[in-house]
């Protein structure tokens, strides 16, 4: 968990908090609890019941290898619940835009990364039993739903952008 945590840190301008994995092995995770954080420190996401079907030593070598652009791909995740919290952000409509975007990089001495630097993620299907999303969006009312059995895929890059299926 605590090797987990630390790997993600580098990877996004939000935060990763695993709190518990209750299984794991080479082929993925389950009944795992995890809370996400905006850049600014405010948790926007919590899950209860997390599962994920992946290669862990494929993720692994693409962070140890790739750090600056890795591609991680999942290939299904099974979420029991999520609490989705949603803050206005003047740059980007909410907070939890930012939270998955790339973390800029500090540390080099270039002037600016590769447009294509940061993480790819693709998850090839994401099922949530169930979200309470709860909050404000700009020039909408406030946001207090409950939906069940949601099905969508993610791809995400720092080149392309994101793109959700529901």
């Amino acid at each position: 968990r605590v090797q987990v945590n630390s790997a993600l840190a580098e990877l996004f301008q939000g935060r990763v908090e695993i709190q518990k994995i209750g299984n794991i092995t080479p082929w993925g995770v389950s009944d795992v609890s995890a809370r996400i954080f905006d850049p600014a420190g405010k948790q926007v996401i919590a899950v209860h019941g997390l599962s994920a079907t992946a290669s862990l030593p494929g993720l692994g070598w693409q962070l140890a290898t790739r750090s600056d652009a890795p591609d991680l791909y999942i290939s299904s995740v099974h979420v029991a619940h999520a609490d989705v919290a949603l803050r206005e952000d003047e740059e980007l409509g909410v907070t939890i835009a930012a939270t998955f975007l790339p973390r800029p990089d500090t540390e080099s001495d270039t002037p600016a990364s590769a447009p294509d630097a940061g993480p790819r993620l693709h998850i090839g299907k994401v099922t949530f039993d169930g979200i309470w999303a709860h909050g404000h969006a700009p020039v909408s009312p406030p946001l207090d739903a409950e939906l069940k059995h949601l099905v969508a895929s993610l791809w995400q890059s720092p080149v392309d952008g994101y793109s959700l299926e529901l």
